[in-house]
């Protein structure tokens, strides 16, 4: 297992009044022993948050599909739905002007919206779309 954020901050392990008047605590032989001791401590805390890191990419992209979105495609975009008590459509419709970064695309009504806001509109009843 890895260290707590407080060793990992000051180089030691807290300690509470108890502690203190106890003089239970190990101290370091030298301060070269204790660099040493922390050196590790912060190459295994990187190596535990990379793995970390890979874990939860894994479980994100399990679900993930790739989306091809091109301009001139007619899109429905997502958009929060108003106060309670008023009518609104979650989903409204667009078309996409251009390609802003791996995951953003312009819209013709001036936005830009990632792809996880987005869906395509397929059929012939698709709204009033220019």
């Amino acid at each position: 297992m890895g260290h707590s954020p407080f060793y990992l901050t000051y180089g030691r392990h807290p300690r509470l009044p108890l502690d203190v008047g106890l003089d239970g605590h190990k101290r370091h032989s030298s301060r070269s022993e204790q660099i040493e001791q922390l050196h590790e401590a912060f190459v295994r805390a990187r190596v535990l948050q990379a793995q970390h890191n890979e874990r939860t990419k894994q479980r994100y992209d399990k679900g993930r599909k790739d989306v091809n979105f091109q301009p001139g495609q007619r899109i429905a975009v997502f958009r929060q739905p108003s106060p309670v008590g008023k009518a609104s459509r979650p989903w409204t419709p667009h078309r996409i002007v251009a390609h802003r970064g791996p995951n953003a695309f312009l819209t013709d009504q001036g936005i830009t919206v990632n792809v996880d806001r987005m869906r395509l509109l397929k059929g012939r009843n698709v709204g009033n779309v220019r």
